[in-house]
């Protein structure tokens, strides 16, 4: 609100109150709306952001995310992806989350990638940011030796660089983080694994999208457990 505030602008929409609690910071808004979700706990973060400007008249029934990319980022994105083995399911996966708790243990994930590559013939994709050094590196060394060499490692690129890799894969493997978010946008199907966050406000909306779901912490996924559901997501999308 102080942003809002200080930005100048004339037309300043943001939170009055929230669940019957006012805003101590709404008199720096000219429109404070008041949000009232007591009724309604689970409900997706992009509804609420979108209550937010319902009282103006700005609504929709499209809740599909998009990332636009340019011709140069494309090009980007052919180029990393033909240092893949040309045949097979390209399948992303990743591996690590700012949060602890949100991390799918990397064991698990280097025998869902061993399976991928034995029983789907699939190249893969391991995204790594900053935080996911420690991850990614104990995933590559639990993967066997033929599934990490139909693997490929991006590391450290620039967002839309990314999102254009992600785009131009057949699924994304994902713990609750960014880059999950990040593929959806850019219109990759997820399977996405969830721990202490709630999956009915934050998971991707849509068909194409699946999450599974331990409350309290991700490791009580079993790998049976998402191997089968990456499986029938694969034979619903008609991949592999």
């Amino acid at each position: 609100d102080l942003v809002a505030w200080r930005s100048g602008a004339p037309v300043r929409i943001g939170v009055g109150g929230l669940d019957g609690t006012e805003s101590v910071s709404s008199f720096l808004l000219t429109d404070p709306v008041a949000l009232d979700w007591t009724g309604e706990p689970h409900r997706h973060q992009t509804r609420r952001h979108l209550d937010l400007v319902a009282p103006f008249g700005i609504a929709t029934d499209d809740l599909t995310m998009c990332v636009g990319l340019g011709e140069a980022e494309r090009e980007q994105a052919t180029e990393w992806l033909s240092r893949l083995p040309a045949d097979g399911p390209r399948i992303g996966l990743h591996v690590g989350a700012g949060k602890r708790p949100n991390r799918w243990p990397a064991d698990r994930f280097a025998a869902l990638a061993d399976h991928l590559v034995t029983h789907h013939g699939a190249a893969l994709v391991l995204t790594e940011g900053p935080d996911d050094d420690e991850p990614v590196a104990l995933t590559l060394n639990a993967m066997s030796r033929p599934a990490r060499r139909r693997t490929l490692v991006v590391k450290r690129q620039p967002v839309r660089t990314v999102a254009a890799i992600l785009a131009r894969l057949d699924l994304v493997v994902a713990n609750d983080t960014g880059i999950l978010h990040l593929a959806a946008a850019a219109g990759a199907p997820t399977v996405s694994l969830f721990g202490p966050t709630d999956p009915l406000q934050w998971a991707p909306l849509g068909e194409r999208h699946r999450w599974l779901h331990s409350p309290g912490d991700v490791v009580g996924l079993s790998l049976d457990e998402v191997r089968l559901a990456v499986d029938d997501h694969l034979q619903r999308l008609g991949v592999g």
